[in-house]
Formats: C-alpha cells, structure tokens, sequence
C-alpha cells in the first residue's frame, strides 16, 4: 500500500528531519510505501491562524491523494488541524499522529510540547479524543521547529535537547505521568528509543506507522458535493496540484 504522509515542514528546509522520519516508518511498517509530503512555507509560525492554513493545505493534498490512487492518508502534525473535515471528505482512512500517539501510551499521560502556544489546543485536543482523565499535564520545551534540526543527528544539538526534555518530563511524572507522549513529531524522531524521567517516551511516528498498517477499510460515508469540491478549490487555491517534496 501506498500512504501519503502530510507533514506541516517544508522538506527542502527540514530536509534532516525528513530523512530521519522516512526512516523510523521504513522500520514501523516496511510493507507501506510512505510519500512524505510537505508544505510550503511551513508550519512557522506558531499560532492557530498558521494551524488552519496548513489544515487547508493538507485538506487540499488528502484530495489530491484519494484521486491519485492512495491507501491512506496521515496527518503528522499532532495538533491535527481540520482532522475531522479531512476525513469527512475522502473515502480512505485518515490516521491523526495526535491520536495514534495517545493509543499507544499506557497508563497516565504526560504530554511534552514544542512551545507554550499550542497548550490550551492540546487539552481541547485531549477532550475531543475523550482523553482528559489521562493526561496529568501539559509541559513545553521552548525550541522552535528549525531548532530540531541539528538535532536530529547525535552531538551537542540533540544532547541538550535530551536534557531540556528530561528536565520537564521529571516535572510531568512527578505529577503522576506513566508514559510521556511527545506533542510534535520533531521531538520524536529527535529522541527516539529513549526513556524520560525512567518512564516510556512514544515513538508518535512509529506508532502512526503501524495505525496505518492496521487501518481497515472505513465505514462508507456520503462524499461531499462535486459543486461543495469545486467550490472549496477554487476558494482555496485552484485545481489540485502534487503536494510539496
């Protein structure tokens, strides 16, 4: 099966990160051929004007996608802006990394984020995926997401993101976390195959890997308009077009 990956990085910019992601979904699901895709101009600005622009943008590419003959479609990006209208639109599954996370941390949550901004989106996030009761809470880093990218070899980079990570993950299971889930794909795949604090720390992208993997057919649901389609590309940009690589 081919799934296309939709990444909220640009990969010409983000390149490093994007070795390192084809990599860990390469060893999650090797039977899947996974096309990262990305967006251009990123997800750089941190706010949830820039969230909903890169909804439509992944909106736009999920359509393009279910056309060009895909078997799935993910959306990387944790916050998963626009996840339910996506889905609503397409007739293949749709896994969300936020989601795919959470499925596979056990016991209580602590979610570690990129930046401050995106907490109160996170617990909204947490009560639409009915998860409230198990997240203790929310900590963020502070590194912006050009930041990651030296961090995604071993040296100095991503030494002190270890540390900067470990030192709010001791916060979170103080406060009872069982398992620490990374808020953002960069974390991640900066910091795979670590423990924080003594607790599991979830591969997101792995995990989304193998969602996909299991994902079955889904229930059939009415297609949006032809007129709705053409209405929403022409709003948002014209004909379809192959997503950014």
């Amino acid at each position: 099966m081919k799934a296309l990956w939709q990444s909220f990085l640009d990969p010409g910019e983000h390149r490093a990160y994007v070795r390192a992601l084809t990599e860990v979904l390469s060893r999650a699901a090797p039977e899947i051929e996974f096309d990262v895709v990305g967006i251009r101009p990123p997800d750089r600005h941190l706010c949830a004007l820039t969230e909903v622009r890169c909804g439509i943008a992944a909106l736009r590419n999920a359509l393009w996608a279910e056309d060009a003959g895909y078997g799935a479609i993910v959306i990387g990006h944790f916050q998963e802006p626009l996840v339910h209208e996506i889905r609503s639109s397409v007739g293949i599954p749709v896994i969300g990394l936020g989601e795919a996370s959470c499925a596979a941390a056990a016991g209580k949550i602590g979610l570690l984020t990129i930046d401050e901004v995106f907490v109160p989106w996170h617990r909204e996030q947490m009560r639409r995926l009915a998860l409230e009761h198990r997240v203790v809470g929310i900590r963020a880093l502070g590194i912006a997401p050009d930041a990651f990218m030296a961090a995604m070899r071993p040296g100095a980079a991503r030494e002190k993101l270890l540390a900067r990570a470990e030192a709010e993950a001791a916060e979170l299971v103080a406060d009872g976390a069982e398992t620490i889930v990374p808020a953002g794909a960069l974390p991640a795949v900066a910091l795979q195959n670590v423990e924080l604090a003594g607790v599991p720390f979830v591969n997101g992208p792995a995990a989304a890997a193998r969602a996909t993997r299991a994902a079955g057919q889904r229930p059939a649901h009415a297609p949006p308009p032809d007129a709705a389609v053409a209405e929403f590309l022409a709003a948002t940009g014209g004909p379809l077009a192959e997503p950014v690589r």
